[in-house]
């Protein structure tokens, strides 16, 4: 049964032919786990129900679950299937079933094979797949789900040795939440396929070219974003819309969505970064956000190394490692540059809820800004978030360098954590020559903007509205190319931060922003401390800065531990 033609049998659309075959064409190569990423109305929960009810009986003793996000649609799924499953009954031989039993919470099969049906809300949505493995999952409008470890509990259960496993997660977008996480993270993965299904897969969704309605959308040329759209759909599907098609979409977002062209992106994305686009306003906008990943490409090779922490400072060192191991990554050694900025924000600063503590470091002159180096740490205290600032203070170590610290929450201990590291060598029997290592820190001094005088503090300290400063200020310096970023981690944080009216919210499974507020205290620090520098400092920087590797593994740590017992 169908919401346009009511009881009848199935002629299936191109999108929902394109679903089959992807899906088929992925088991091809034993890939068992699909997500779908779907415009509306294209008919992939029908398709997957009349796909469930043939993989069930084709596969005797299959276990399998259809999971929805909600009661109301987990009855409808379970009363479309009897009625697609059962046919009439025969006047001669009686009624007929495919089921041994059917009732609300399951189907079960002549062939022993079981289809369960369950709901992914706010308290089921913990027990889903919980004491049961399936070999068969069907899970719908996944990114409506209220509890998104439903999706890890059904993977977690899922078979990885029946012959007939299968899982298909099919959803709308809804904005770059952890829906998005699991699309983003499944690009790369071996066992997880991705099948985008949009609107000009459906054969009826465009219009006649004698209708008045193509007569008044239509003028004969492309606009802007279409003619973006085409170029990405040529290149990636090998895909040419006609004008009958970019009519339609035009009538849709018109006469469908109101006018509100993020609405139907949401609904009927043309590309799949486009579906996402669901609530407020892209911080950045797809293309500052496609320029940045450019820059990425540039970006020189990235080494990485992992701090392992002691009892004191003179105890710690840095190893290399991966890249994905990393708590520090390098794209550039230090060099005789003109100034560094150095920003850090401590895990639970900026945000509350953001665990991550980030040290970003950039090379500065008059007209750039490039980051050179990223430390990135969930399990970082307050004295050992402070070692990590003090010994990249001293690996990048120039004449002109700018340190700017978040305080606002757990950043005022390292604060403090710093302050008593200067002052009294706390945490090192070594004070002096940690003190002569480091040298002079030129701290922030934050100002009151609508002061002449007073107001007047070290460090920063975020607040709303001053955060929103901060951000418009990146998202200038990013547009106008001077800031130049080469953390794909960062970039990310872009991509997900968003504007809702006069305030700024990161959307995703779990909320990380304090690389991107790491990146902005950088272009606070460098637009109020160091160009100013510039005007009126001439000539060479002077610098004894080494490699990052000589300073780490034999100059910085090494250095401390031969100098003689001290005490600050």
């Amino acid at each position: 049964m169908s919401r346009d033609k009511g009881l009848g049998p199935i002629e299936p659309w191109g999108t929902q032919r394109a679903l089959i075959h992807a899906i088929f064409d992925g088991l091809k190569r034993d890939m068992r786990q699909v997500l779908v990423l779907k415009a509306g109305q294209i008919g992939a929960t029908l398709i997957m129900q009349l796909f469930s009810l043939f993989w069930m009986q084709r596969s005797p003793g299959l276990q399998g679950v259809c999971v929805a996000d909600s009661d109301e649609v987990r009855e409808f799924l379970r009363d479309n299937m009897t009625l697609m499953a059962d046919p009439p009954d025969d006047e001669e031989k009686g009624p007929s079933t495919v089921f041994r039993r059917n009732d609300r919470n399951r189907m079960s099969f002549h062939n022993g094979s079981r289809l369960m049906f369950q709901t992914a809300g706010p308290r089921s949505g913990r027990r889903v797949g919980v004491g049961r493995g399936v070999a068969f999952i069907h899970a719908t409008e996944v990114g409506l789900w209220t509890h998104p470890a439903s999706l890890t509990y059904l993977r977690t259960r899922f078979s990885d040795q029946h012959p007939y496993r299968l899982a298909v997660y099919e959803s709308t977008a809804r904005g770059h939440n952890w829906w998005f996480d699991a699309w983003q993270e499944a690009s790369d993965a071996v066992d997880i396929q991705r099948i985008f299904l949009s609107w000009w897969l459906r054969e009826d969704y465009r219009l006649d070219p004698r209708s008045p309605e193509y007569a008044r959308y239509w003028d004969g040329r492309l606009t802007d974003e279409e003619k973006r759209w085409q170029v990405a759909l040529t290149r990636r599907y090998h895909r040419e819309l006609t004008p009958m098609q970019w009519a339609w979409r035009r009538w849709y977002v018109q006469e469908k969505a109101a006018g509100d062209a993020q609405l139907a992106n949401q609904e009927m994305p043309t590309l799949p970064e486009d579906s996402f686009e669901a609530t407020g306003q892209s911080f950045l906008g797809y293309d500052l956000i496609s320029r940045c990943r450019q820059t990425l490409k540039a970006a020189p090779k990235v080494k990485g190394y992992r701090y392992e922490f002691g009892q004191r400072l003179e105890d710690s060192k840095v190893v290399p490692t991966k890249a994905g191991l990393a708590h520090l990554l390098v794209w550039e050694e230090p060099k005789p540059a003109e100034a560094y900025v150095i920003a850090a924000v401590p895990s639970y600063a900026g945000t509350p809820t953001c665990s991550t503590g980030v040290v970003s470091v950039w090379r500065a002159s008059l007209d750039t800004l490039e980051q050179v180096a990223e430390f990135a740490d969930t399990n970082c205290g307050l004295q050992t978030f402070c070692w990590v600032c003090v010994h990249l203070l001293s690996v990048y170590k120039v004449q002109r360098r700018a340190f700017i610290l978040e305080v606002a929450g757990a950043g005022m201990g390292v604060l403090q954590e710093l302050k008593r590291l200067q002052a009294t060598g706390w945490g090192t029997r070594l004070g002096p020559a940690v003190r002569k290592l480091v040298g002079p820190i030129s701290s922030y001094i934050w100002t009151r903007p609508d002061s002449l005088a007073g107001g007047v503090a070290l460090q920063w300290k975020s607040t709303g509205e001053l955060q929103g400063w901060l951000l418009r200020r990146l998202k200038d310096q990013l547009g106008s190319g001077t800031v130049i970023l080469r953390s794909a981690e960062c970039v990310a944080e872009c991509e997900r931060m968003r504007q809702l009216d006069d305030h700024f919210e990161s959307e995703g499974r779990t909320i990380e922003e304090h690389r991107l507020m790491a990146a902005a205290l950088a272009v606070e620090s460098w637009a109020s401390q160091v160009r100013p520098l510039f005007r009126k400092v001439h000539g060479d920087a002077h610098t004894g800065a080494k490699t990052v590797m000589e300073r780490m593994m034999t100059g910085f740590f090494s250095h401390l531990g031969a100098k003689p017992a001290a005490t600050g």
